[in-house]
């Protein structure tokens, strides 16, 4: 959720080691983005780094080791721990929606005669603003495959519900 990293995790790691992060210790927040199916090569290949940092050298040093092990240079967007958080989040939800955009035109495309969604999401998948990726339509799996990841039911810790 935003705002766990430097709202519970970071307070609690103070507490308990009785040291100052960003002085004492470094902290990051560095989520993985794969997919089913193509977990190992997302993981050495992937299209970017994010990378939620307490602090220049910490966000330097993971920066480093991670490029270090990617098989290929992908962008490194680097910012503070909710902008991170929120980021992924809205990775994540950006995804789902396109898939299940996508399932949504399966269904529309099943009612009407010569109909057919793999013509219609082609045709999408030409402008570059929308892309191919992730846009194929079929049974409704978005909620299937991200449900630990879409956005939270219930509103989060001090937020503004």
């Amino acid at each position: 959720m935003p705002g766990s990293t430097g709202g519970h995790v970071l307070p609690a790691l103070e507490r308990a080691s009785g040291l100052r992060c960003g002085r004492d210790f470094g902290l990051c927040y560095n989520p993985e983005f794969i997919a089913l199916g193509s977990v190992i090569k997302d993981m050495l290949s992937p299209d970017m780094i994010l990378i939620g940092e307490s602090d220049e050298r910490s966000g330097d040093m993971l920066a480093g080791f991670q490029l270090g092990v990617c098989d290929n240079n992908p962008g490194v967007a680097r910012m503070n721990f909710v902008n991170a958080e929120l980021a992924k989040l809205s990775v994540n939800t950006f995804v789902t929606t396109k898939i299940s955009y996508a399932n949504m035109l399966a269904q529309v495309c099943e009612q009407l005669p010569g109909a057919d969604v793999d013509v219609v999401t082609s045709a999408l998948a030409l402008d570059t603003r929308i892309g191919g990726r992730y846009l194929k339509g079929a049974l409704d799996t978005a909620a299937l495959v991200f449900p630990a990841i879409m956005w939270p039911s219930r509103p989060w810790p001090g937020s503004m519900a």
